[in-house]
Formats: structure tokens, sequence, C-alpha cells
């Protein structure tokens, strides 16, 4: 995912986390997947690499997921650390963030 070379179309690319695959359960997370590519919209699975390559928007569904570990505290400390970590890196690069909390 990288910006668009002079004389290209611009075209809004949006990384996110989760990002459902082939045996994704969970009908949103495809339908909200089809409509964006049906809009024009690049979608990705979240990297790190793809944050550091600057996408318009990182979608981050569901981000309590990602720090509450029952019975786990020192872990949950480390993905919460992680977590705002990548969230002031997209601040910094620009990156617009969307959380959606279900």
């Amino acid at each position: 995912m990288s910006r668009m070379a002079a004389g290209e179309q611009d075209c809004m690319s949006v990384i996110m986390l989760p990002y459902p695959g082939p045996s994704e359960r969970n009908a949103y997370l495809r339908h909200l997947v089809d409509g964006l590519v049906d809009e024009g919209v690049e979608t990705a699975r979240f990297t790190f690499a793809r944050l550091l390559a600057r996408p318009d928007v990182w979608h981050l569904h569901w981000p309590e997921r990602y720090v509450s570990i029952r019975g786990r505290p020192r872990q949950g400390l480390v993905n919460l650390t992680k977590l705002a970590a990548f969230l002031m890196l997209a601040r910094l690069r620009g990156v617009r963030v969307v959380l959606t909390v279900h």
C-alpha cells in the first residue's frame, strides 16, 4: 500500500484490524470490506509495515480485544503499550484512526 504516483487516480487506502479472511464468520467485517472495495477503496490487513506506508485510514475494530487478557495482566499491559505506540505512530504519520466498539 503506497501513496499514488503523479498521474495516477487517488485511491483511499484503509488498513484494518481484524481483517476478514476467507473463513470469516463475522458478516459485518466481510460486508464492510466488500462495500469499501465497491466504492474503489483499497483495503488491507493491518501490519506495522503498512502503518509505516501511511495509509489514509487505520480502522481498528474492537480495540478492547487487544488489551484485555483475562488472568494475564502483564500481557494485557504489554498489549496496551504496543497499541498506544501504534496509535501515536499513526498520529505522527498523519494516518486517520477509526475505532469501532460494538
